[in-house]
């Protein structure tokens, strides 16, 4: 599935060929994202985002046109930059939780400037019907992303069997963006807890369990020679 296009429709103004100008309208977007993080998008003013990349207010015109165009392509950069990330293969089992803490972590990392960009977002989407469906067509590409990797990790041996993991994406999904919305404060502590709680939801746990030759999960029991024991019923 291809990445959303949410500029193709916008009249955009033509990109800087002089390095100097380029770099003013880079320092301009990474102002507008600061301020939509901070002040929301109703709450950020033009004329702070001009100051706070040190640009007179008509270079913000000049390079966007408007505040709603500068939120347009914030949001079109975070989404670039989620497409060149892919997940690394998880070909080994047994490094799966190790793996997915090294991806979380260079994820959160590259996510870092666009902290409230999508609280900026959900919030222009209640009163612009064209950011709203591209809300929907962001979410449905986000959510195939995730049940790829997910498809990846069920493809492993010792996998869980029969998970959904169409609604395991879509679960999975909202409370990503609603970490981008709203970052942890710990993001270590985070990183190593989703971890953890995506390998245990995927992947049997095998110190405690065991696969019988159809893929289910058999608990062990242990008698006192080393050998299973049936459990007696109560009298």
């Amino acid at each position: 599935m291809n990445r959303p296009d949410i500029l193709r429709r916008e009249k955009l103004a033509p990109a800087p060929r002089q390095r100097r100008s380029q770099r003013r309208r880079d320092s301009i977007l990474r102002a507008a994202m600061a301020r939509f993080g901070k002040d929301g998008y109703e709450g950020a003013s033009v004329r702070e985002i001009a100051r706070g990349a040190g640009v007179a207010l008509g270079a913000v015109s000049q390079f966007f046109g408007s505040k709603r165009l500068l939120l347009l392509t914030s949001m079109d950069t975070l989404l670039r930059h989620l497409e060149a990330f892919g997940p690394p293969s998880f070909a080994d089992r047994s490094t799966v939780e190790r793996d997915l803490e090294k991806f979380l972590r260079e994820v959160f990392a590259r996510e870092r400037p666009f902290i409230g960009v999508y609280r900026a977002w959900q919030e222009a989407a209640l009163i612009d019907s064209m950011i709203a469906a591209y809300d929907r067509q962001i979410r449905t590409w986000t959510r195939w992303r995730i049940h790829a990797l997910f498809g990846l990790l069920a493809g492993l041996p010792g996998a869980r069997p029969r998970l959904d993991l169409e609604m395991l994406a879509e679960l999975w999904d909202r409370f990503f963006w609603n970490l981008l919305a709203h970052p942890p404060s710990d993001v270590e502590a985070a990183v190593a807890s989703i971890a953890q709680t995506l390998t245990h939801s995927l992947i049997l746990d095998t110190s405690a369990e065991s696969i019988d030759s159809i893929g289910s999960p058999r608990r062990r029991r242990r008698s006192s020679g080393g050998s299973a024991r049936r459990a007696s019923p109560p009298s």
